[in-house]
C-alpha cells in the first residue's frame, strides 16, 4: 500500500508541476515571485491557526535578515470556515478603501470547497471572480492549494486535480502546501501536522476526556511552519534550509520541514525554467 501511496503522490506532484508551469508561463505581466513584499492573505482557519501563516513567514524573513521595514507588509483578512465566494466583497472593499501598496493577495478557499458538488462549482465561480477583482486592483492573485485532512484516502489526489484544472483555467500561480503535507505525511511521520478540534467531554471522567471531531483537519503549530516555509520557497524562490526560525519545534524537526519544502518547491522551480 505505501509503495502504491508514493507512486500516486509522485504522479500527481509531476502533473500538478506541468499544470501550473504551463499556466504561469502564459502571464507574461506576472510579477516575478521575489518582489512581493506587501502581500494580503485572505483565507480562513487554515490560514489563521497558530498566529497566522502570515506572521511566521514574516518571522522567516525577519530571522534571515530579509525583511525591510516600511518595504514589506503581510496581513491577514480570514473569515471562520470561510468559502471564497464568501470573501468577495470583503477583498474588493479591502483592495478599494485599504490602498497598502499589495502586490499580491494569496486566496485561500475552504477545504473542502473544491470537491463537494455542491460546492464545487460555487468555488470555481468565486475563485474566478475573486482572480478578475484582485487583477483589475493591479494585483496579482496567487492561490493557497490546501492540504487533505488526516488519514482521508484520496482527498490529496483529488485536490491535485480541483488546484490543476483552475491554475490552467485561470493562468494563475498555485502554491502546492498541500502537495507539501501529503510528502512530510509520508516521509516524516513523526512530526504531527495536524491538530485535532475538540467536539466534547466525557462528563463522567475524571479528570475529564475529551472527544474529538472526526475530521482532522487544522494544522498544529509545524503544519503552520511546514506552510510558511513552503511560502516562503515558493514566493522569494530560495532556499529555507538553515534559517533558524523555528516556530517553537526542536531544530532537528524545523530543519527537515525546510528541507523538504525546499525540495518540493525547487521541483517545480526547475520544471519552470
Amino acid at each position: 500500500m505505501k509503495t502504491l501511496i508514493t507512486i500516486v503522490l509522485a504522479l500527481s506532484f509531476s502533473q500538478f508541476f506541468v499544470s501550473v508551469t504551463f499556466a504561469q508561463s502564459q502571464n507574461e505581466e506576472s510579477n516575478q515571485a521575489g518582489l512581493h513584499k506587501r502581500i494580503l492573505f485572505v483565507g480562513n482557519s487554515f490560514s489563521f491557526y497558530n498566529n497566522g501563516v502570515h506572521n511566521h513567514l514574516g518571522n522567516l524573513l525577519r530571522v534571515n535578515d530579509e525583511w525591510v521595514r516600511g518595504q514589506h507588509r503581510f496581513r491577514l483578512l480570514t473569515l471562520s470556515g470561510g468559502h471564497v465566494y464568501e470573501q468577495l466583497e470583503t477583498i474588493e472593499t479591502h483592495l478599494t478603501t485599504h490602498d497598502r501598496g499589495y502586490t499580491a493577495v494569496v486566496i485561500q478557499g475552504h477545504s473542502n470547497e473544491p470537491l463537494l458538488e455542491n460546492k464545487k462549482e460555487r468555488f470555481e465561480e468565486g475563485l474566478t471572480s475573486a482572480v478578475r477583482i484582485i487583477r483589475e486592483k493591479g494585483v496579482e492573485p496567487i492561490v493557497f492549494m490546501t492540504w487533505a485532512y488526516k488519514e482521508s484516502d484520496g482527498m490529496i489526489e483529488a485536490l491535485t486535480q480541483a488546484y490543476q484544472k483552475m491554475g490552467a483555467k485561470l493562468d494563475i500561480a498555485i502554491v502546492p502546501v498541500g502537495l507539501a503535507f501529503a510528502k512530510a505525511n509520508q516521509q516524516l511521520p513523526d512530526i504531527e501536522l495536524y491538530s485535532p478540534d475538540i467536539s466534547g467531554i466525557v462528563e463522567t471522567s475524571d479528570p475529564a476526556k475529551f472527544t474529538f471531531r472526526e475530521d482532522v483537519k487544522h494544522p498544529s503549530v509545524a503544519g503552520t511552519y511546514l506552510a510558511a516555509l513552503v511560502f516562503y520557497s515558493f514566493l522569494f524562490e530560495a532556499s529555507p534550509v538553515g534559517i533558524p526560525y523555528y516556530a517553537g519545534l526542536s531544530k532537528s524537526s524545523a530543519e527537515q520541514l525546510q528541507a523538504l519544502s525546499w525540495n518540493l518547491v525547487s521541483d517545480y522551480l526547475a520544471s519552470k525554467h
